[in-house]
């Protein structure tokens, strides 16, 4: 999150026990992020989808990236 011009931003890092996404499924992650309310915040996400085959190995494919921003007044 951050505000205005990236000021004030702050990063979080995703919980290290998220559950398996499937094709199809969804499922919500919530987080709290302290940031001052500075008229407009903006959020990006980033997932790394990543495959494990029956031998062990992972294979990393290209991360999907998401923006949205919000008004935000206290």
């Amino acid at each position: 999150m951050s505000g205005p011009f990236g000021l004030f931003s702050s990063e979080v890092e995703a919980e290290d026990d998220l559950p398996q996404l499937l094709p199809g499924e969804t499922w919500d992650v919530a987080t709290v992020v302290h940031v001052a309310p500075l008229v407009w915040l903006t959020g990006t996400a980033t997932v790394v989808p990543l495959a494990l085959d029956a031998a062990g190995t992972t294979s990393q494919f290209d991360p999907v990236y998401a923006k949205a921003g919000t008004l935000a007044i206290s």
